[in-house]
């Protein structure tokens, strides 16, 4: 986060003798980070700062078809810089589609983080920014049918053809089971809720499998494994504490909402400090 609004407080603010392209800045900047990756769009809209010359507005960052923990979610954690001047960034949004993520992908995922503040004076002197605060920060999961597909088979590796798709205000998952010399057709269905602030679980979860039973230990055997559904800490990846405060279901998608915790950041008392050097 430092080195990346070092560049955007450079092309904006005009830090260099050199007129730079803060597009072209941030692009060159992120994409040997986030290599490989299919798009990148970089965008810095001067709408919405305050009142003083080196506040910034909105820095959008749109990316497609990318590892999701190679963006720099854990660069925003802030540290405080007690009684130094501060100058404000607006909005800093992160948008991947098609985003990879440890055992599945999902089709969107957004983070946003606002009305952050800079120590100004390490801005100017050194060209870095460090954040001092953060007034919110959230993330919000994208996933349409067939995301979880490859969820469902590392899960339930007996299963065959799985498929995750949403629908009805629920999950419903859809797989081939094999049974003797024959399959099984199997649907599982259920409500979704946010557990713990971690853990996706189903809420009444049905097994229909037509007009065959399915055997009692490979019923029960699955239901284990689906509790919960997601570890949400742990399938995301993300580098950042995230507390998950909601999930929804559409027809054709569900919505994982988030707010991230800021951990608990010591005081970082200023470089120069007149009382201690010129009194004592």
């Amino acid at each position: 986060m430092a080195e990346l609004a070092a560049v955007l407080l450079t092309a904006l603010c005009g830090l260099t003798l050199v007129p730079v392209d803060v597009g072209a800045a941030l692009d060159g900047f992120l994409r040997p980070r986030l290599a490989p990756i299919g798009h990148l769009s970089v965008r810095a809209e001067p709408d919405g700062g305050g009142p003083g010359a080196l506040d910034i507005g909105t820095l959008r960052v749109e990316a497609d078809d990318l590892d999701v923990r190679r963006l720099p979610f854990d660069s925003f954690v802030p540290t405080p810089v007690p009684r130094s001047p501060k100058a404000r960034l607006g909005r800093i949004i992160l948008h991947a589609t098609h985003a990879h993520l440890d055992a599945f992908r999902a089709s969107e995922m957004t983070f946003e983080s606002s009305g952050l503040i800079y120590d100004l004076p390490t801005a100017v002197a050194r060209g870095e920014v460090r954040i001092t605060s953060v007034e919110r920060e959230t993330v919000s999961v994208l996933f349409r049918d067939g995301d979880l597909d490859a969820l469902a088979t590392a899960s339930l590796p007996q299963l065959q053809q799985a498929h995750i798709g949403f629908a009805g205000g629920k999950l419903v998952a859809k797989a081939k089971v094999p049974l003797l010399m024959s399959t099984l057709n199997v649907t599982i269905s259920g409500g979704v809720a946010i557990e713990g602030e971690q853990r996706l679980v189903l809420r009444e979860p049905l097994i229909d499998t037509g007009k065959m039973a399915l055997p009692t230990p490979l019923r029960d055997a699955m239901l284990k494994r689906l509790d919960p559904l997601i570890d949400l800490a742990k399938a995301l990846d993300i580098p950042v504490h995230t507390r998950w405060t909601a999930v929804t279901v559409g027809e054709g998608w569900m919505r994982l909402d988030g707010v991230v915790e800021e951990p608990e950041v010591p005081v970082v008392p200023p470089a120069f400090n007149p009382r201690e050097r010129y009194l004592y």
